[in-house]
């Protein structure tokens, strides 16, 4: 088989448009240099994950093991015979980015498709094949002993099947060769491979194997399954732990088992809505802080964040509470446990349909903590849709009137004058609130959390931290509202 310069460590696909190598080892491109590769084409991520994965089964014998043994899987459910475990190096030779023409010269006993989806591949969706029609480039080929393994990889739900036919197909034209109708395997069931390679293996962190599966998990979280909380656990991972956690939480924030409102993703939070509360509309799970580790979940809620969600809040009524004062606290405590908690008044600056573009904080001190103080003073100027031609008046009462009331005047007078008097904007919505942020350290989420994590996949009820998120909202609300 012919090497190709990409199958090693330090030769990856990092261009927008993947090169193709110089013949005769390379793949020939029926592209133009400026033409954009799609998915379909094959993007540097899709070869990259095709790269990696040949790698791995060149070099890792235990991993290339179990692969066989998920084709012989494959291969007993279709009565074939079962390909033949290497017992040397040259029983099992691996490549990539092959042309049909070359591999048809290795002479194969049996020839063998196989299909990496992350789903079940639909053959009604077409593919557009990689090289010509008469001599088809094939993703990874591996010599298995008397078998020729031709796989096909794939990141999105797309048929894989019509493409990995045709280069069997192709290679077989001139061969008296066997045929095997196409083994469809799920990018699910390799990690789950990967990762028992791993914990068998004792592969340490900065194992190749280790490295693929960074990879791998930064790029296509959704391919593996909920983890519990873990301080050891990647950003990644916990975002999909938090997710599941959202939906968990919908019942018993809603009070309704049978409620059809769903939790939503956004960038790295997860949003819970509350749909019977008039001054907040829904709550954030966050992992933070930046980067790549997870240290703690923060649960976040934005209260007054529109023009009525504000004046519901800050008006007079039977329902919140006249005094602030909760609003100086730093901590909360939930069943006898103490979580840091930051309270912080602040201004939404939004346009058409409530979206939002800039912010600014008052001094928690010039704001005061009386309802009826702000109701009066600030409300009917802070809460409110100001056109274009009041933007003087709004400047002069935040800049001049109350010199104090803004903790950063200058940085908000610059972000306002590029974010609305220069932007063609004719009108700015504004509201005042309180953003509210809750910490939960990863260290308590581990304790809470069970390894069985089949408990939190069914229903909210038999999630552990999801009743904490739920014991959190309860208890702010016990400060916001006057509950009997």
């Amino acid at each position: 088989m012919k090497a190709n310069r990409h199958l090693n460590l330090f030769e990856s696909y990092t261009d927008s448009r993947t090169k193709p190598d110089a013949e005769p080892e390379g793949k020939p491109s029926t592209e133009s240099d400026t033409e954009p590769r799609t998915e379909n084409s094959g993007t540097p991520c899709e070869n990259n994950l095709s790269r990696g994965l040949a790698i791995l089964l060149k070099e890792n014998p235990l991993f290339s093991e179990r692969f066989i043994d998920l084709l012989n899987a494959e291969l007993s459910s279709l009565e074939k015979a079962p390909l033949l475990k290497p017992k040397t190096r040259k029983d099992w030779e691996v490549g990539i980015q092959q042309q049909a023409s070359g591999l048809a010269d290795l002479n194969p006993s049996r020839v063998i498709g196989v299909t990496l989806t992350p789903d079940a591949p639909d053959s009604a969706k077409a593919d557009v094949p990689r090289g010509s029609a008469e001599d088809p480039v094939t993703d990874i080929a591996v010599c298995c002993a008397e078998d020729l393994l031709i796989i096909e990889v794939k990141i999105i739900d797309v048929s894989a099947e019509a493409q990995v036919t045709s280069q069997v197909e192709s290679i077989c034209k001139d061969l008296d060769a066997e045929k095997v109708s196409p083994l469809c395997l799920k990018w699910e069931a390799i990690i789950g491979v990967l990762q028992d390679v791993q914990e068998v293996g004792r592969e340490n962190e900065n194992s190749v194997l280790q490295h693929y599966l960074d990879y791998l998990e930064a790029h296509h979280p959704e391919w593996f399954p909920v983890s519990p909380f873990s301080t050891a656990m990647s950003k990644a991972t916990a975002l999909k732990r938090i997710h599941r956690l959202a939906d968990n939480c919908i019942p018993l924030v809603t009070s309704d088992p049978n409620s059809d409102a769903m939790a939503e993703q956004f960038g790295d939070s997860a949003i819970v809505p509350l749909p019977s509360l008039k001054y907040v509309r829904e709550f954030h799970l966050q992992a933070r802080p930046e980067g790549e580790s997870f240290e703690e979940l923060r649960i976040v809620l934005w209260l007054g964040n529109s023009i009525g969600q504000s004046r519901n809040f800050f008006k007079e009524n039977k329902e919140i509470q006249d005094s602030l004062s909760w609003t100086q606290e730093r901590d909360i405590e939930i069943k006898g446990e103490i979580f840091a908690m930051e309270v912080t008044p602040y201004l939404k600056f939004s346009h058409i349909m409530g979206r939002y573009v800039m912010e600014a904080y008052p001094s928690p001190e010039e704001i005061g903590w009386e309802k009826k103080h702000i109701r009066e003073k600030f409300l009917p100027i802070l809460s409110k849709k100001w056109q274009k031609k009041d933007w003087p008046e709004l400047l002069k009462f935040l800049l001049e009137e109350n010199p104090k009331f803004l903790l950063e005047p200058d940085e908000f007078r610059k972000s306002f004058k590029e974010q609305f008097e220069t932007s063609g904007r004719n009108f700015v919505d504004m509201a005042l609130g309180y953003e509210i942020v809750v910490h939960v350290p990863a260290e308590k989420l581990e304790k809470m959390d069970p390894q069985d994590t089949q408990r939190f996949n069914a229903t909210g009820k038999n999630d552990r931290v999801a009743l904490l998120v739920k014991s959190v909202i309860e208890t702010l609300r016990d400060r916001i509202e006057k509950r009997p």
